[in-house]
């Protein structure tokens, strides 16, 4: 995930749901990237809430350094993008935090609502590049 972050694209998207679609790539990335490092961190046996709370910075100083890098390398920056990479960020607090401590029901509305946000940033996203 983070190489992705770093190097040029060799062709940009080319098409309003291609764009969108792309675009939207930030927020699993950037689940996935403090998920990981969240576990690496406990691996380190810090406190749940110590190494949520350093895995959720890290993730934010990559955000914003991926997209300072974009222009360095022939890409451009986006607010938006770090946008969508805090909500990444943000899912993944949400599900680290509360996954343990919800039951069935509570795990599936969370799961629901992780999928409707996502369905929210599309609509989003897709409004922007018009």
């Amino acid at each position: 995930s983070l190489g992705a972050l770093f190097f040029p694209r060799i062709r940009p998207p080319e098409g309003r749901l291609w764009e969108t679609s792309w675009d939207l790539l930030h927020v699993p990335g950037f689940f996935v990237i403090t998920l990981a490092l969240y576990f690496l961190l406990r691996k380190a046996r810090l406190s749940e809430g110590l190494g949520l709370s350093i895995a959720a910075t890290i993730g934010v100083v990559i955000a914003y350094l991926s997209e300072v890098a974009h222009d360095a390398i022939g890409r451009s920056s986006n607010p938006f993008d770090f946008g969508r990479d805090l909500v990444g960020i943000g899912m993944a607090v949400i599900a680290i935090f509360g996954w343990p401590r919800l039951e069935r029901r509570g795990r599936l509305i969370l799961l629901l609502g992780g999928v409707g946000a996502i369905g929210l940033l599309f609509a989003l996203t897709w409004a922007l590049i018009a």
